[in-house]
């Protein structure tokens, strides 16, 4: 029976109060259900804890509680039931196969009653994690498993208050905990040797110039298995003529001569080498645009974007260097007919939305993805790299690392930066570019004098 219908059958004036009055109460008591893909809803069969019995054994046990019809609801709208820790950790919290909790709670998913369960587990969870001693909430996992569950198992789309309400809010952990996450002074240019020694690095069974896929990865920060999605028809290759001086060994631009059109990025300092007549040097290089690159976490509901240009020019270390080895690099894949940067199979169709590659790119690629990780944690242990952030998600680390990288050459532009991959400034911020001791030093240096 639709809403419309029980308004009608009941008298009452709209839909909208049969929802809120009537409907709403019933589903949090997880009484009725709604429908998949209809606006009708019908009584939910009701089944206590003691009418199942959930074996001891954790195979048996596991397979139980996915007969149940919540488990199989939430499945669907999951990408890999085996990957995905918010349901192997709602899994092992029903089966008592939890580490902390054991057998002090187990319940099959059908007999989940809101919000007296969810109340009685919080409780239990919070208990456990010492929430209210060492920790002001649980962590995130644990709060986004339940409300998953509440959402596609129970069908129950909680609100943010009630669920701050029930301490299984968003709130994310550790917010700015690695902002500041970069290679210290020398580091860079030890990777970059690094490479040279250990030229060539197999990915999921091809060879790449391991300098190559490291400076594009830097440079454009992209997420770790979204490097493997890149086209070669996004890169463009370009031409810039730069006009400088130099100044205790280190360039100071005078002009910028790019896409046609000449730059003067401090129009104070060419008035004072033009007025002193200051002898200048006229460079030519090579510099590399990559056209709308995915970033698939900004693809989501809400988001007013999800590609985003990214530049690869010449720095201070190796020159154009990099930039001319990366366009020989590009006209020889061309050649050989391939359609990826550092993908083989042409087949795939990252880029386009509602189709299986794009769904699951993240699993397609994975043992490229491993084969690179290995790698970086060969090189960051070489060059000195101590922090645990570059161990623990290896590849996600160089994320932080270029972004950084782009803080130091831009001295800190967040606002530039951002265009590259950000829909507010607020996130690339708190967890990627918080300014480190040395900028901050160079940023008190300038407002001093």
């Amino acid at each position: 029976m639709t809403p419309t219908q029980l308004a009608s059958r009941l008298g009452l004036k709209s839909r909208e109060s049969v929802q809120r009055n009537i409907l709403k109460p019933l589903m949090i008591q997880n009484l009725i259900e709604k429908q998949e893909n209809s606006h009708k809803y019908q009584r939910r069969f009701q089944i206590s804890n003691v009418d199942v019995k959930i074996p001891n054994n954790f195979t048996l046990a596991e397979k139980k509680i996915m007969e149940s019809e919540s488990l199989k609801r939430w499945s669907k709208h999951i990408k890999s039931k085996k990957r995905n820790g918010n349901y192997v950790f709602f899994k092992r919290l029903c089966c008592g196969q939890n580490k902390l909790i054991g057998k002090e709670f187990t319940i099959y998913p059908d007999a989940w009653s809101h919000p007296a369960t969810t109340l009685k587990v919080v409780e239990i969870l919070e208990k456990k994690y010492g929430v209210g001693d060492t920790k002001e909430q649980l962590p995130t996992i644990p709060r986004t498993a339940i409300r998953q569950f509440l959402k596609y198992g129970l069908n129950y789309n909680i609100s943010k208050e009630e669920a701050d309400q029930l301490h299984i809010g968003g709130h994310k952990d550790n917010v700015g905990a690695h902002s500041t996450v970069g290679f210290e002074e020398g580091q860079y240019e030890d990777a970059l040797n690094f490479c040279k020694k250990n030229p060539i690095v197999k990915l999921n069974g091809t060879k790449f110039p391991s300098l190559l896929v490291f400076e594009v990865h830097l440079r454009t920060f992209v997420r770790p298995s979204e490097m493997f999605t890149i086209r070669l028809d996004q890169i463009q290759f370009f031409n810039r003529k730069i006009e400088y001086i130099e100044i205790e060994n280190r360039k100071k631009i005078v002009s910028i001569e790019q896409f046609g059109e000449k730059i003067i990025p401090d129009e104070g300092f060419a008035m004072i080498v033009k007025h002193n007549k200051l002898e200048t040097k006229i460079k030519n290089e090579r510099a590399c645009h990559l056209k709308d690159v995915i970033e698939h976490k900004t693809s989501g509901k809400g988001s007013t974007q999800y590609k985003w240009p990214k530049w690869i020019l010449a720095n201070r270390v190796v020159e154009d260097e990099i930039v001319v080895k990366l366009e020989k690099f590009v006209e020889s894949r061309l050649h050989r007919g391939k359609k990826f940067l550092f993908w083989e199979d042409n087949k795939n169709t990252f880029e386009v939305r509602g189709t299986r590659d794009f769904r699951y790119y993240d699993t397609v690629v994975r043992i490229s993805r491993q084969n690179w990780n290995s790698f970086l944690k060969v090189l960051f242990k070489e060059i000195g790299c101590t922090e645990p952030e570059f161990f623990e998600d290896t590849t996600y680390a160089m994320r932080h690392c270029g972004i950084q990288e782009w803080c130091n050459d831009t001295d800190y532009d967040l606002i530039f930066i951002c265009e590259m991959g950000w829909n507010d400034l607020a996130t690339l911020r708190d967890w990627y570019a918080r300014m480190r001791a040395k900028g901050m030093a160079k940023k008190l240096a300038k407002a001093i004098s």
